[in-house]
């Protein structure tokens, strides 16, 4: 059984009174033997004592044997306060064990429970928008906001062609502006001129068949060349666009020449079944 808020006393009787108080001893001299009362039980110690005495807060007691047992009041009440000091750290410590266990677990009161809550306070949900970029991050008690705006040329950095995969192959692939077409340089648009179409090997050939589409231009030109041979030798020797007008080969016979004539009436060139003549002038007055 365990004492605790206990004030010793030390009675000496003759005889126990019916009502004993708590904390204190009593010697009867009648059963030579101390009682203590604790809560509601009365508890005997000795049985053979023949004396108990207090002095100066030290209790001696007397054996029937006659040897003494010396209990000091000072030491018990320093006991009790040791006791009672370790009672309540001993209190403290289940406390504390408790606490400790409360922490490490993952119920309410956890420190993983404080610490998943404390992450969830701090989710804020953020969406990527199409056509825009981060402009700031900014933190306002723990949260995290991000600011966008809307992409600006700016924005891309400069990077070199060896960073973009397959960019130089391609590149090397290509026609540089330096290089030139009929000595005209592929930096700006290629005008070419009649002058700048040289028939460099041209020979004349023999064929005067139609032009086709896969002919070269010397060939081309070659089958023209033909083809106006033969109708300068047949009649036609030339067409003059200056002063428009066309030589025919004397001596290659009949030569049909066709001529559209203006259908206005101021026209004095009338075309006959013979050929083309001048109306004579009517004579009026003037």
């Amino acid at each position: 059984m365990a004492i605790t808020n206990i004030r010793l006393g030390f009675v000496r009787c003759n005889s126990l009174p019916e009502t004993l108080e708590e904390g204190k001893l009593y010697f009867n001299k009648a059963d030579h033997q101390i009682h203590l009362k604790v809560g509601e039980e009365v508890i005997a110690y000795g049985g053979a004592l023949t004396d108990a005495t207090l002095v100066n807060s030290v209790l001696t007691i007397t054996k029937a044997d006659g040897t003494n047992v010396v209990l000091d009041f000072t030491d018990v009440a320093s006991t009790y306060a040791t006791k009672s000091a370790l009672n309540t750290l001993d209190g403290k410590v289940t406390t504390n064990t408790n606490a400790i266990s409360t922490l490490n677990g993952t119920g309410a009161g956890s420190v993983s429970k404080s610490i998943s809550d404390a992450i969830s306070s701090l989710n804020k949900t953020d969406t990527a928008v199409a056509g825009q970029v981060v402009s700031a991050v900014s933190e306002t008690s723990g949260i995290i906001t991000v600011s966008r705006r809307a992409l600006v040329a700016a924005d891309i950095p400069s990077l070199a062609t060896s960073k973009i995969t397959g960019l130089d192959t391609a590149l090397a692939g290509k026609v540089p502006t330096t290089r030139t077409v009929n000595e005209k340089a592929l930096s700006t648009d290629i005008i070419l001129g009649g002058a700048d179409i040289a028939l460099t090997g041209y020979v004349k050939g023999s064929s005067s068949a139609a032009i086709a589409a896969t002919d070269t231009v010397n060939a081309a030109i070659a089958k023209l060349e033909v083809r106006v041979d033969a109708a300068a030798a047949s009649g036609v020797q030339s067409l003059t666009a200056a002063d428009k007008s066309m030589t025919i080969n004397p001596n290659s016979g009949a030569v049909t020449a066709k001529v559209a004539l203006s259908a206005t009436s101021d026209n004095e060139l009338t075309l006959g079944a013979d050929g083309l003549y001048v109306q004579p002038m009517q004579w009026g007055t003037f």
